[in-house]
């Protein structure tokens, strides 16, 4: 097999292996390949996933990928220039994505729009009517191309010629629920679908919170249209305010089933959202608050773990990997402070890593 069949391959593991595979990577510059091989052989590597990598090593399971690949469907890795940075953040990275249709969009800020699969006419208008002005206000709208709120806000953003990205809960071949075939060919044209299940994958139950995970870390804010109180679109929320990101949710009628689960939301603090102007209104907070800390003399952020990371990024760029094991903290921990400090103008992502701001670095200096 050559290098592109290990990242075909790398689109069977589990999350164990991906995770191990992933830190490896930000810290090993070798091939793909040869990382793989070398964990094969060696008995320091946790049996399971020693056993998992073994499994997905074959050569059938990549020819089955390489052609599927085409000219609209492409596979994206996390050592592509492209691949966003918010999911090389993510403990579970996919190692590598089917995309196809408009790959920027991974770069554009987004707002997720999600909720349940079976609205009220209420809610999918909404749905559509708020993507529609996300999208004319330039945010991409991102969700996961279920039927009702996701289906409409895919479509509300397509109706003034926005932009859309759908994450899909199956491999790239199989667009789910069929019904949405139309819609789906309608983004690969003028959005762009993602996958990071196989070629043949079909509908699995836990697919979907897994997708959920994607929306979550590429928008900078998610909102929750309607929702029972156990709606898969709770577990977006929930990983959305886990990863930094702002959560609206907005509310509706007390003997609505479909409006207890944005209730719940915000009874737990999630932003009450009434217009998208309260969506605007709080992500206007993270601009002013980068203007302000560009414009001041303040050299570092107050809280102590902030200023450690950028007193380490002050020498220059560096892993997230590399910030974690030199302040002795968790993943998830350095992403959401990575993430306000990005909002907030002291760092800038780049390459799988991060970097001080330039005018950060001359008020160190």
């Amino acid at each position: 097999m050559d290098e592109q069949d290990y990242w075909y391959c790398a689109l069977y593991l589990p999350s164990s292996a991906r995770r191990w595979l992933a830190s490896k990577l930000a810290s090993d510059t070798r091939l793909l390949s040869d990382i793989w091989r070398d964990a094969l052989r060696n008995t320091s590597v946790p049996p399971s996933v020693r056993q998992a990598l073994a499994r997905a090593h074959s050569p059938a399971l990549a020819a089955a990928q390489r052609e599927f690949a085409s000219e609209r469907w492409r596979l994206l890795t996390i050592r592509d220039q492209g691949y966003p940075d918010a999911w090389r953040l993510l403990g579970d990275a996919p190692l590598s994505v089917w995309v196809c249709g408009h790959k920027p969009l991974l770069a554009r800020a987004g707002v997720a729009v999600v909720g349940t699969r079976r609205p009220t006419l209420t809610g999918r208008r909404l749905a559509s009517d708020w993507s529609a002005d996300f999208a004319q206000n330039g945010l991409a709208v991102v969700s996961g191309l279920a039927l009702g709120i996701d289906a409409a806000a895919h479509a509300g953003a397509l109706s003034v010629s926005g932009a859309t990205v759908a994450i899909m809960g199956t491999g790239p071949d199989r667009v789910y629920p069929s019904a949405n075939q139309a819609l789906a060919a309608k983004i690969a044209d003028h959005g762009l679908l993602v996958s990071e299940f196989p070629v043949g994958r079909s509908v699995a139950k836990h697919n979907f919170p897994q997708r959920n995970r994607l929306i979550a870390a590429l928008a900078v804010a998610t909102v929750v249209v309607e929702a029972a109180e156990r709606s898969g679109s709770l577990i977006t929320a929930h990983l959305a305010a886990e990863y930094g990101r702002e959560v609206f949710a907005i509310p509706g009628a007390v003997n609505n089933p479909m409006a207890a689960g944005c209730h719940k939301l915000i009874r737990e603090g999630a932003h009450i959202a009434t217009s998208p102007d309260d969506i605007y209104s709080v992500l206007a907070v993270h601009v002013e608050m980068r203007s302000k800390t560009l414009e001041s003399a303040q050299p570092m952020p107050s809280d102590s773990l902030a200023a450690e990371l950028c007193t380490l990024l002050a020498g220059g760029w560096c892993s997230v990997d590399d910030l974690c094991e030199a302040l002795s903290i968790e993943t998830e921990v350095a992403a959401r402070t990575l993430l306000r400090l990005e909002l907030e103008g002291y760092v800038v992502a780049e390459a799988g890593g991060y970097r001080l701001h330039p005018d950060m670095r001359t008020m160190a200096e």
